[in-house]
C-alpha cells in the first residue's frame, strides 16, 4: 500500500521510546540501527546533565517549512522523496530476495529511504538485514544507493506458531501486536521531506520495476494494489485485508456491538458482504 505523507494518521497512541542508535554513514547512503526500549529502562549515565535529570541537546530547536512539500503524481519532476516501510518477524529467509527486488526498482534511488522494524525473531533476522543494508550501502554504485535506511528493533513478547498464526481466536491479539509494530516504525522513521509512505511486505516476492511510479501515477492519497499469489498448479487474489464496502456490508455492521471484529472481512464465518480486492477483476471494476 502507499499512501501520501500529506493525512498521516496513527492509529493508536505511542508511549515515548528511547532511541539508542548504532550509526555508519557511507557517502550517499546513511544506515542506522535502532533498538527500541520502554521509558522506565536503564538510562547511560552519560546522557544525565550534572542534577541527574536528562540532559538536554543544545540545540534543541527545528524549524521545517513543510509548504513546499508536494505528494503529486509528478513525482520524478519535483523530486519526491518515498519511504518504504518494512515490519520483519522471523523473515531471515527473505531478506535477500527483498533486497534484490528493492534494488530492482526504477524509481531513482536517492529518493528512496528505507524503513525496517524487526520483532520477536530469533531466526537471525536483524543479523541479516544489518549486513545486507551495509553490503547495499557500501558495494553498490553511487547512483544506485538509497537515501537513508533505518533498522529498528522492537520486541513485543508475541510469538505464533506458522500453524496457529491464521486461528481465528489469535486474530484480535494479532493484529493488535501488527499495529503497533507499524505505529512504532512509521513514527519513527517519517521524516519531514517525505511526500509518499509505500508498506512492503517482507514476503512479498515479485512485483514490476516501475511499481513506485504505477502507484503514484494514480495520484490518490492512499492506494492499494491487488496482490497475487502462484504455486506450480494453482492461483489466486491473496490480499483480504482490503475490500470494498457495500449496503449490505454497512447494513450488518450496524448489527454489530462496539466489542465485535471483522477479521480479513468476514465474521466467524458469516457472510458480510464486503467485496474483497482480492476477487476484484478488471471486468469486475469495469462495472463498478
Amino acid at each position: 500500500m502507499i499512501t501520501a505523507s500529506r493525512p498521516v494518521l496513527v492509529a493508536a497512541a505511542l508511549s515515548v521510546i528511547l532511541l539508542v542508535s548504532w550509526l555508519v554513514s557511507t557517502s550517499s547512503t546513511q544506515v542506522n540501527w535502532y533498538t527500541c526500549h520502554d521509558t522506565n529502562s536503564k538510562v547511560d549515565t552519560a546522557n544525565k546533565a550534572m542534577d541527574g535529570s536528562l540532559a538536554r541537546p543544545v540545540n534543541n530547536f527545528n524549524y521545517f517549512d513543510m509548504n513546499q512539500l508536494n505528494a503529486s503524481a509528478q513525482d520524478t519532476h519535483y523530486n519526491q522523496h518515498v519511504l518504504i516501510l518494512t515490519p520483519f518477524k522471523e523473515a531471515a529467509r527473505h531478506i535477500e530476495r527483498y533486497f534484490e527486488n528493492v534494488n530492482s526498482l526504477t524509481y531513482p534511488h536517492h529518493l528512496i529511504s528505507l524503513g525496517f522494524l524487526v520483532s520477536d525473531s530469533q531466526d537471525g533476522t536483524i543479523e541479516k538485514l544489518q549486513q545486507h543494508a551495509q553490503d547495499v550501502s557500501k558495494q553498490q554504485e553511487p547512483w544506485q544507493r538509497f537515501n537513508r535506511i533505518s533498522i529498528f528493533q522492537k520486541d513485543f513478547d508475541f510469538v505464533l506458531s506458522e500453524e496457529d498464526r491464521h486461528d481465528y481466536d489469535v486474530q484480535i491479539k494479532r493484529r493488535e501486536i501488527m499495529s503497533k509494530s507499524r505505529n512504532y516504525l512509521l513514527a519513527s522513521a517519517l521524516t519531514e521531506d517525505i511526500a509518499w509512505v509505500l508498506w512492503l511486505d517482507g514476503d512479498v516476492i515479485e512485483y514490476p520495476a516501475t511499481l513506485i511510479e504505477d502507484l503514484t501515477s494514480m495520484d490518490k492519497d492512499v492506494i492499494v494494489p491487488n496482490c497475487w499469489w502462484h504455486s506450480y498448479n494453482e492461483e489466486g487474489g491473496y490480499d483480504k485485508n482490503n475490500w470494498q464496502e457495500t449496503n449490505e456490508s454497512w447494513a450488518f455492521q450496524s448489527t454489530l456491538k462496539p466489542t465485535d471484529v471483522l477479521v480479513e472481512g468476514t465474521y466467524v464465518g458469516v457472510r458480510v458482504n464486503r467485496i474483497p480486492v482480492s476477487g476484484l477483476t478488471l471486468a469486475s471494476l469495469n462495472r463498478l
